[in-house]
């Protein structure tokens, strides 16, 4: 291990540490959308673990405690609808259902059995089959043109790129482990790619031109992977360019970047490093050929902004991340997978 990685890790300890003291009496994190960011923070866990080669349920782990408890509460606001399974944040279904499923995944812990009460509808499947529920639903919730919406409410399906990143982060570590995923789900999430990269390389949310930026670029790049894209793809270059030619832009409501001082957007500095990590990507070039080694950028604007306490600053990028919790977990979480990728 070299320095910046001894570096990054004792920042993640350090947060993970706050995550911990700051844990909700009911296992939860965070206040704005309480599964999500418990999925999520559980994720942050697991990347801890992993690095300490034992699995987050061990007993013997640093943050059983706090892992025990949040799985508790997820899997206690589970929601069954004959053999689909499913979570909910406030009527939005398939973000929270897509992290959790990334978190089942990551944990290593596909024999677990669930026995955390015996009321519950799922006491006695173990994360594999929970997983297998939670898959059945995320494949009848995908929309025909391959995006996810918040749910399948019709006034709320409307497919948004940044959920749909979300879902196939979770997709996506199911399939690391080996899951068979049904051919639909590449087919039409292709569908969904094609349509939502603007002409400049960007993607938007909602529309080709709907809030184009680096985060849902990087979510865009994710999605590619999912899919198998080769490095040589036009379209994954046109991506890594948008990103490269919008590196030094400012964040915030339309804005194209990830940073701004004081406060990151840190949704976006994760969401560009899970894509770009994903490719094994060590350096972006400008259109003026100007080389940007973003994991060294991103780096050293989120341990400046790391407060003493372990935590990250809420911001006023967006409303999501005006939640203290929320924008620490995805500064964790990109800083593990900066770690992950060893570039």
């Amino acid at each position: 291990m070299n320095k910046l990685d001894e570096t990054i890790q004792f920042s993640v300890s350090k947060g993970l540490m706050w995550l911990c003291k700051n844990q909700n009496q009911d296992g939860s994190f965070g206040d704005l959308y309480p599964i999500t960011t418990t999925a999520l923070a559980l994720l942050a866990f697991e990347k801890h673990a992993q690095k300490q080669c034992i699995l987050p349920l061990n007993p013997n782990y640093t943050f059983f405690n706090s892992v025990d408890k949040a799985f508790m509460y997820i899997l206690e606001n589970v929601k069954v609808d004959g053999d689909k399974i499913y979570f909910e944040d406030y009527g939005n279904t398939n973000m929270p259902t897509g992290c959790v499923l990334a978190a089942l995944a990551a944990s290593g812990c596909e024999d677990y059995l669930i026995a955390y009460n015996e009321y519950l509808p799922i006491n006695g499947y173990t994360f594999n089959q929970l997983k297998q529920e939670i898959i059945n639903y995320l494949t009848s919730s995908q929309n025909d043109d391959g995006g996810w919406g918040e749910s399948t409410d019709p006034y709320n399906s409307c497919s948004s790129n940044v959920i749909t990143g979300y879902v196939v982060l979770g997709l996506l570590m199911e399939k690391w482990h080996g899951s068979c995923l049904s051919k639909p789900i590449f087919n039409k999430l292709e569908n969904w790619i094609e349509y939502i990269q603007n002409d400049n390389g960007g993607a938007g949310n909602y529309s080709p031109t709907d809030g184009v930026n680096v985060l849902n670029t990087g979510f865009l790049i994710e999605e590619m992977y999912f899919l198998n894209y080769p490095s040589s793809n036009n379209n994954l270059k046109w991506a890594k360019q948008y990103i490269a030619d919008n590196w030094c832009m400012p964040c915030g409501y339309c804005k194209t970047g990830w940073n701004n001082h004081p406060v990151a957007n840190y949704e976006a500095t994760f969401a560009v490093t899970l894509g770009l990590s994903l490719y094994d990507v060590e350096y972006l070039k400008t259109s003026n050929s100007v080389c940007i080694y973003w994991y060294r950028d991103i780096t050293r604007i989120l341990l400046s902004q790391q407060s003493q306490d372990g935590s990250w600053p809420a911001s006023k990028v967006n409303f999501e991340q005006s939640d203290p919790v929320l924008s620490s977990v995805w500064a964790m979480l990109t800083l593990e997978y900066i770690v992950a990728c060893e570039i």
